[in-house]
């Protein structure tokens, strides 16, 4: 051996060359392949009448997708029980056609890199979608009538034209907010609508449909006020109730929608933990008012990765009222697939 210099015998470095290999192997084996992820859903622009075109954007991803597939669905005339596709492929495009009058359309996208597939992301629906020469609005439906449980609401259809030979069709909606969260109400079609204790906390609108021998259009009615109990608050404070209506997971992100009833009106705090098997469970606090008896709310967030790793995260919601009394605990689980 020379001073300062290292004499590699070609056994050594067969044997150098093996590690090296083997050092990347385990490098490439630790960056596990990832499929893109979504962190904002997608969204439809565009006019909903026959004849326009809807375009899609496909949201915010991680893990750098390389391509999109869009698939256009028909959903019922509040955006829920969405059925088969009516076009799928990658135009991120939807010119509407007459199959789509009555019905709303939202697009369901699936991003694609190196390492695979995501799980599809859908968009919120549309509004409704109307025909191309279908009876032309001019002054919205209006609802008149107490908004209180036992109560009867009217609604007027508006001003149309052309004024004759027109037919209105009604479905009241129940909504979380004002034009939030709106739902049909199930067998209530009819100009007048007898208010439920069922409603008490959501704001009703009506979905008016005119029709006339060259199409049909689709027009919302403004809402009512928040609906108020017709029962009498009890003489002393009682604890909140609250009901987790439902839970869903779009990528990373979780959407939570629950019910909260109390004895007065007002702030109420909501407790939300995240809890999974092996991992430290993790508790953020939300404030809701209500401004009724009960109020229907919805939050989203991202769970910490801890609870982003394969298999079944629970949610977990308490409702706190301004007297510290606590309700129920209600739970409902999602699963991650990664």
């Amino acid at each position: 051996m020379i001073a300062g210099h290292l004499r590699i015998r070609p056994f050594m470095l067969l044997a150098l060359t093996a590690t090296a290999a083997a050092t990347v192997a385990v490098a490439a084996g630790a960056a596990s392949a990832v499929a893109p992820e979504n962190l904002v859903p997608p969204t439809v622009h565009g006019t909903a009448k026959v004849g326009s075109k809807l375009t899609a954007s496909p949201g915010g991803w991680a893990n750098t997708p390389t391509s999109f597939v869009y698939k256009w669905q028909r959903c019922d005339s509040d955006g829920t029980r969405c059925g088969k596709d009516v076009q799928g492929g990658p135009s991120k495009t939807y010119t509407l056609v007459a199959a789509d009058v009555d019905r709303t359309i939202r697009v369901v996208v699936t991003a694609v890199n190196a390492d695979g597939r995501s799980e599809a992301a859908p968009s919120d629906a549309t509004d409704v979608v109307s025909s191309k020469n279908g009876p032309r609005n001019s002054a919205a439906p209006s609802i008149t009538g107490e908004a209180k449980a036992g109560e009867q609401l009217t609604v007027s259809p508006g001003t149309w034209s052309p004024s004759s030979g027109v037919t209105f069709a009604y479905h009241w909606q129940r909504c979380d907010a004002p034009n939030v969260g709106c739902r049909n109400i199930l067998v209530a079609r009819a100009a007048t609508y007898t208010v439920r204790s069922s409603d008490v906390g959501s704001r009703l609108r009506v979905l008016v449909t005119a029709k006339a021998a060259s199409g049909h259009t689709s027009v919302y009615s403004g809402s009512t006020d928040y609906v108020q109990s017709d029962v009498p608050p009890p003489s002393v404070n009682e604890a909140p109730r609250l009901s987790f209506i439902s839970l869903v997971r779009i990528g990373r992100r979780v959407y939570a929608r629950f019910r909260v009833c109390d004895d007065g009106v007002g702030r109420i705090t909501v407790a939300e933990r995240d809890t999974k098997a092996g991992a430290l469970a993790y508790t953020r606090r939300y404030s809701v008012y209500t401004y009724a008896s009960c109020g229907t709310f919805s939050r989203s967030w991202t769970p910490a990765p801890r609870f982003r790793t394969r298999g079944r995260t629970t949610i977990t919601l308490q409702a706190i009222d301004k007297s510290r009394r606590k309700s129920a605990l209600r739970a409902k689980s999602v699963f991650y697939r990664r």
